[in-house]
């Protein structure tokens, strides 16, 4: 389900929408064995929710089409059974109430879904993994720059790759490699401390920002990460042939000054130039200050040469 996060949307405007529809839903059962003279009447806070989804880009165009036609079909049908329960003055055909049953739980799922989405992503979490969502990444690192600045609290980013991600793409399609990559971030969910904070980018990299350590504090995540790894034994199927998930990472002591931006090249740059050279779960290595340097050095030179 995507999302455009918006403040001036919020999860607050799905609950009134739902709410109205239940209350609906059980006034037209009841209107089936009890009819009245009139018709129930249908609520209209949907129309509106819609139309305000629509000028703030709140929600995708998909999902709000799916939703208005899933509304439509339901109430086009709710007067279909009302007129003939009038008509006839018995039950209506078990058929089409399931019909009607099916679309209104339907409907009622998707905004439960979307609200669930919204909270979600309103309280800084990705739908998607359950991590907290990439955008707030570069914000949260400044915040603990600050912090590192103002009172000497250090703190650490490692970098997490999913080795072959290249050939898993070509070999599944998305939804499989979608499965692979939650998978993945549960466990790495269960590899932090409470008050850390991992991210999933893209491309199989997910990245851990870790709170009040250091390269050693990095090291103990990436260790409880890979017992994990080692203990669920993901078995990947890749051109026909079972291999097992192995991850690659690379753990770097941010200081003072440092670019955040760079930083995280230099993190996948180091990845890209350490070569795999054991059959290893998971493999780690550090990037020091002082490669750090020559890494930015030797960027900087080409730049200009």
């Amino acid at each position: 389900m995507s999302l455009s996060y918006n403040k001036k949307f919020s999860w607050l405007n799905i609950a009134p929408i739902i709410g109205d529809h239940i209350l609906w839903y059980n006034d037209f059962v009841e209107s089936l064995f009890y009819p009245a003279s009139e018709m129930v009447s249908k609520p209209k806070s949907f129309e509106a929710w819609s139309a305000d989804a629509k000028s703030d880009d709140s929600v995708s165009p998909e999902d709000i089409s799916r939703l208005a036609a899933q509304h439509q079909e339901l109430f086009t049908l709710a007067d279909k059974i009302q007129n003939l329960v009038k008509q006839s003055a018995q039950k209506p055909p078990a058929e089409l109430f399931q019909n009607l049953k099916q679309i209104y739980e339907e409907f009622i799922m998707f905004m439960q879904r979307l609200e669930h989405d919204l909270i979600m992503e309103e309280s800084g979490y990705d739908t998607f993994t359950g991590l907290r969502n990439a955008k707030y990444f570069k914000g949260d690192v400044l915040r603990e720059m600050d912090r590192l600045e103002r009172q000497g609290r250090s703190f650490c980013v490692a970098l997490a790759r999913i080795d072959r991600y290249d050939a898993l793409q070509k070999s599944l399609n998305a939804e499989e490699v979608e499965a692979y990559l939650k998978l993945v971030a549960e466990l790495i969910k269960l590899s932090v401390r409470s008050f850390d904070d991992a991210y999933y980018m893209q491309n199989g990299e997910f990245v851990l920002s870790l709170k009040q350590t250091g390269v050693s504090g990095g090291f103990s995540a990436l260790d409880r990460l890979r017992k994990q790894l080692e203990q669920k034994s993901i078995i990947m199927s890749l051109g026909g042939q079972e291999t097992l998930l192995t991850m690659s990472c690379c753990v770097s002591e941010p200081i003072s000054g440092d670019d955040i931006d760079q930083l995280l090249k230099n993190l996948r740059g180091n990845l890209d130039d350490n070569k795999r050279e054991t059959d290893a779960i998971l493999e780690y290595y550090e990037m020091s200050p002082l490669q750090r340097f020559i890494k930015e050095e030797s960027s900087s030179r080409s730049s200009m040469s």
